[in-house]
C-alpha cells in the first residue's frame, strides 16, 4: 500500500536549476550568511585601519570551531570577502611587491622580459630623474641593473611599501616559530589601478603579463603574532575588492601581492623544445587566435591505459609535442613514435559550462553551507551528496536546452563537461549509499539523500 506525501514548493529545489538544496533551505542559509555578515560589519575596524588590524579582524572569524562547522555555520569566505568589498573604494591599486633584498632576482629575467619590464607603464617610477634618463640611454641590461640598485637601496632608493612598518613583529607562537621573526622591507615593483569588481585572477595575470614578470604572486607573509595564517589570494576570493587591503598616504585603497619564484620569462622546458614541438605550439596559438569564438580541447593517450600497458610495451622514444627526450636523432616526421593526440574544437560555451560544473559538483557552488561542508568531509556522506548533485545536473541537462537553436552543440558541451567533472575525482562513485538508486535510475532518491530530506516510500 502506497501513501502520498504533500510537498510544498519551498521543499523542492528552485525550478530550472541543477541544485539539490530546496528553496526554503537556500532562503534559511542566506539569512544565516546575512546575519554573520552583519556581525562582521559591526566588528570591522574600518576602511582606514592598518593592514594588520584588518588581518586580526579576519582571523577572529577564521578560528576553526568543530561544533559550528557541523551545525552548518557559514564559513568565513562566505561572508568576510563581501564585507571587505562593501567597505572598499570603487577603484583599487593592485600592486606587485617583493622583498627589497630579493630585487636582484629581476636581473635574471630574459632579455625580452627585461625590455618589456623597463618599457612598461605599470613599472613603479620614482628613481631620480637623472638616473631615469641614464637608464633610457643605457642598454636594457644596464638600465635594469641601475633600477634594481635603486630598489635595493633602503636609505636613498625606492620607498618601502606602506602596507606594513619595518619593525620586527612580536614573537610568534611556538607553533609558528618559523615565520614573522625577521624584519621585512617590501618595495612596490609594479602597479595598476583596477575596478574593485574586476576578476582577481585576470587582473593579476594581466599585470604580470604586461610588465614581463613571469612567476607566481601570493598574499604577503605573516606580519605579527596576530597574523598567523596567510590571507590566501585563492581562498574563494574572486574579486580584487574582496582582498584584505591597506590605505596608503594618498588615501587610496591598495591590494598588494608578493612576487614569488620569479621566472626568467620562458621556461627551461619551452626553451629546450625541438623544432617540431615549437612548430606545433605555434600552429595551435595561430589557430586559437584565428578562432576566438572557439576553444580547443586536446586529448592524448589515457594515463591509466598507458600504465596498464607498461609491462608489455616499451615507451616510445619521444612523445609529441611535449617530449623531454634528449634524443636528437629522432626523426620528427616519424608518426609511429608520436602518441595519439586529437584536437576537439568546441564553442566557448564549453569553457563556462566546465567551470560551472566543476564548481557545483566539487565545491557545492550555489548550494547551502551545509551541502558545501558535507562535500569536504571525504566520507560516504560526501559520496551521497556528490551523487545527488550529479543526478541533478543530468536531470537538468535533459530539459534545459529545449527550443534552443544550438541545442545539439550545447548539449554535447554540457555532457562532456559533466563527464570531466565526474571523473576528475571519482572516489564518490565507489563510496556512497546510492547503489539501489543508481540501478533504478531514481533521480529523486539521490537528490533526497544529497539534500538530507527523507523520501516517502
Amino acid at each position: 500500500m502506497s501513501r502520498w506525501v504533500l510537498v510544498t514548493p519551498g521543499q523542492c529545489p528552485p525550478e530550472n536549476t541543477p541544485l539539490v538544496s530546496s528553496v526554503d533551505e537556500l532562503a534559511q542559509d542566506k539569512a544565516r550568511i546575512d546575519e554573520w555578515k552583519a556581525k562582521a560589519e559591526e566588528d570591522f575596524p574600518g576602511r582606514d585601519a592598518s593592514f594588520d588590524a584588518k588581518l586580526i579582524w579576519w582571523e577572529s572569524y577564521n578560528e576553526f570551531d568543530v561544533d559550528a562547522f557541523w551545525s552548518g555555520k557559514p564559513e568565513p569566505p562566505e561572508f568576510l570577502p563581501a564585507v571587505l568589498f562593501d567597505k572598499c573604494d570603487d577603484s583599487v591599486e593592485l600592486q606587485l611587491i617583493m622583498k627589497r633584498s630579493d630585487a636582484k632576482e629581476l636581473n635574471e629575467m630574459s632579455d625580452e622580459s627585461k625590455a618589456k619590464f623597463m618599457a612598461s607603464a605599470e613599472r613603479t617610477r620614482g628613481e631620480p630623474l637623472r638616473q631615469r634618463v641614464l637608464n633610457k640611454a643605457r642598454s636594457t641590461e644596464k638600465g635594469l641593473a641601475a633600477y634594481v640598485s635603486w630598489l635595493e637601496d633602503g636609505e636613498n632608493g625606492a620607498p618601502s611599501c606602506e602596507m606594513r612598518s619595518k619593525t620586527t613583529p612580536k614573537p610568534t607562537t611556538l607553533l609558528h616559530s618559523d615565520v614573522g621573526r625577521e624584519p621585512f622591507d617590501d618595495v612596490v615593483v609594479a602597479a595598476r589601478t583596477v575596478a574593485k569588481g574586476d576578476c582577481a585572477e585576470s587582473a593579476i595575470k594581466g599585470l604580470m603579463r604586461d610588465t614581463g614578470l613571469y612567476g607566481a604572486a601570493m598574499a604577503p607573509a605573516i606580519t605579527s603574532d596576530w597574523s598567523i595564517i596567510v590571507h590566501n589570494v585563492d581562498d574563494n576570493v574572486e574579486k580584487i575588492g574582496e582582498h584584505v587591503y591597506y590605505v596608503d598616504k594618498r588615501g587610496k585603497c591598495c591590494v598588494a601581492l608578493q612576487l614569488r619564484s620569479i621566472d626568467t620569462g620562458e621556461s627551461k622546458h619551452s626553451a629546450s623544445k625541438k623544432p617540431h614541438q615549437r612548430k606545433f605550439n605555434a600552429e595551435c596559438k595561430a589557430l586559437d587566435e584565428a578562432h576566438a569564438d572557439k576553444t580547443v580541447l586536446t586529448m592524448g593517450a589515457d594515463p591509466k591505459d598507458k600504465a596498464a600497458k607498461a609491462e608489455n610495451e616499451a615507451e616510445p622514444k619521444a612523445e609529441w609535442p611535449d617530449s623531454d627526450s634528449s634524443d636528437e636523432s629522432e626523426d620528427s616526421s616519424d608518426e609511429i613514435s608520436k602518441p595519439p593526440i586529437q584536437a576537439l574544437w568546441l564553442p566557448k560555451f564549453y569553457d563556462d559550462e566546465r567551470e560551472r560544473m566543476f564548481a557545483h559538483i566539487h565545491e557545492g557552488e550555489g548550494e547551502t553551507s551545509s551541502i558545501k561542508q558535507r562535500l569536504q568531509k571525504g566520507t560516504t556522506d560526501t559520496g551521497n551528496v556528490k551523487f545527488g548533485i550529479v543526478e541533478a545536473e543530468w536531470d537538468w541537462l535533459q530539459k534545459r536546452f529545449k527550443g534552443d537553436p544550438d541545442r545539439d552543440q550545447k548539449y554535447f558541451c554540457s555532457l562532456l563537461a559533466l563527464t570531466h567533472a565526474m571523473c576528475a575525482s571519482d572516489h564518490w562513485m565507489y563510496d556512497n549509499e546510492c547503489w539501489a538508486v543508481w540501478k533504478s535510475t531514481s533521480v529523486s532518491g539521490a537528490r533526497g539523500r544529497a539534500g538530507g530530506r527523507a523520501n516517502a516510500p
